[in-house]
């Protein structure tokens, strides 16, 4: 399926969004703000997920000097590997 520009598709027209300068950047129609609040939208949980991700990788033995549940759970740092390594596990 072809991607196209939401903007310019919420106008009527087809336009792939590679190396596209989009006309209705700054349109104040309902459709276009409809359009950017969804991007925000996912954006946001996007960006929940990936935190929410970090979180669940701390370590599942906490030490005892550190129980305390004020204390906010250590994140642990991965190594870094390519997308596919990462999907497969």
């Amino acid at each position: 399926m072809a991607k196209n520009c939401r903007l310019c598709s919420a106008h009527g027209s087809t336009v792939s969004p590679t190396f596209h300068s989009c006309p209705y950047t700054d349109c104040p129609c309902e459709k276009c703000r409809l359009i950017r609040k969804r991007r925000a939208v996912v954006a946001e949980q996007t960006r929940i997920r990936r935190m929410q991700n970090k979180v669940l990788r701390y370590s599942s033995t906490p030490s005892p000097a550190s129980s305390s549940p004020s204390e906010p759970p250590q994140i642990l740092s991965r190594p870094n590997m390519c997308q596919r390594c990462q999907n497969l596990g």
